[in-house]
């Protein structure tokens, strides 16, 4: 009787087998990721609307008044708003808390309820940028009853970017920034990547 001969992997065929787990994890790893930005994105794009839809209750809930807000000013409890530093415009970080001694338009927001206390915390703030929403007024538009609001993305696509250009295009017949070109501009928004625009 033939006994049979057990033959075990070979090196090679257990690297090979090593091989493909590793392949197969990272790839599996990448997809996760890639599924993790694009949710994050997602939630800021949704967040920003929000924000913006807040500016816009708040201002119908107060007869039309403009949102004031930025580093240096005071909250005011007679208007409800934040002092207004610079002559009936907005320009600068406006999140909640993003000055430790200021007021910003998110403050506001907070304050009164127009936004939940979280809402801010809750949305991932890109890495490399100071805060999550920058609001400038828009030079369009004479009486300051437009804004634009913009944030960050992880990893935008070419119609966030042709929609960020179309909003800008309509938001500033001049640059925010007096006596900027075009690439101190865009270095003064830190390269935001999405926006709105917001008329009272």
């Amino acid at each position: 009787m033939k006994s049979r001969i057990r033959r075990g992997f070979t090196i090679v065929e257990l690297l090979i087998v090593v091989a493909v787990v590793a392949i197969l994890a990272i790839v599996t790893a990448t997809i996760y990721l890639n599924t993790q930005v694009q949710a994050r994105d997602t939630h800021m794009r949704d967040g920003l609307d929000k924000f913006a839809d807040a500016i816009m209750l708040w201002s119908s809930g107060h007869k039309g008044a403009l949102p004031y807000g930025g580093s240096g000013t005071t909250y005011d409890a007679t208007t409800q708003n934040c002092a207004n530093p610079m002559n009936n415009r907005v320009e600068g970080w406006q999140d909640a808390g993003v000055y430790s001694s200021s007021c910003t338009i998110g403050d506001v927001m907070v304050k009164l309820e127009y936004l939940p206390k979280d809402f801010f915390s809750n949305l991932s703030k890109v890495t490399s940028k100071p805060s999550l929403f920058m609001v400038h007024s828009c030079t369009s538009d004479p009486a300051g009853r437009k804004f634009i609001v913009m944030t960050s993305l992880e990893d935008p696509d070419e119609k966030d970017r042709e929609h960020f250009k179309k909003e800008h295009e309509r938001c500033f017949t001049t640059l925010p920034y007096s006596g900027a070109g075009t690439a101190d501009y865009f270095r003064s928004t830190y390269n935001m990547q999405i926006a709105t625009t917001v008329s009272l």
